[in-house]
């Protein structure tokens, strides 16, 4: 409740938990969208291997996991991500047996990501809110992470009735990961 309390609606809130213990570690709030500014005891605990934490944050603009949420999975002691949005969705992401190639398959991932939402906005598929939907999507088929998610109507509806098109993306964007390993 606290993550997505109305006041915190023009900021991001971040929760960090012990995925171990179940323990709650810190609760931040960010006075700027899209950044987190984490304490230095969960960055140095982001850093241990040994660490196994879960960041659970609210996003006011519904959207999915961005790159720098999935730069905070890479690191060794992160467990697993989760974005809420205020529209009901959510957004999760747990690292693959693929995660370490991350960083190597980003730019051509992003490329092909490009593409694909170039082709889509001409068929007048304007997806502007699903582009990282789609994009943890196909990072999920290349294995680099375990992507779980539950949109919101609209968006699930849209996903629902172009699925052969979106999911042709996605396959697309995948592949370009698996060549760029």
């Amino acid at each position: 409740k606290w993550l997505l309390d109305k006041a915190g609606r023009e900021t991001e809130r971040a929760v960090v938990i012990d995925t171990a213990t179940g323990k709650e570690l810190s609760r931040v709030i960010s006075k700027e969208r899209d950044i987190i500014p984490l304490p230095n005891e969960i960055s140095d605990l982001l850093d241990d291997r040994q660490s196994s934490l879960s960041l659970l944050h609210s996003h006011p603009d519904s959207l999915s996991l961005s790159p720098q949420d999935l730069s905070l999975l890479a690191r060794p002691g992160a467990a697993k991500i989760v974005a809420y949005g205020y529209d009901k969705s959510w957004f999760a992401a747990e690292k693959g047996a693929n995660m370490a190639k991350l960083m190597k398959v980003m730019e051509a991932a992003v490329e092909e990501s490009d593409h694909q939402l170039d082709i889509l906005n001409r068929r007048g598929l304007h997806i502007y809110d699903m582009e990282a939907h789609l994009f943890n999507l196909a990072l999920d088929r290349a294995g680099i992470v375990r992507y779980k998610y539950a949109l919101d109507s609209r968006r699930g509806r849209l996903y629902t009735q172009e699925n052969k098109v979106l999911d042709d993306a996605v396959a697309a964007i995948a592949w370009a990961m698996e060549r760029a390993r």
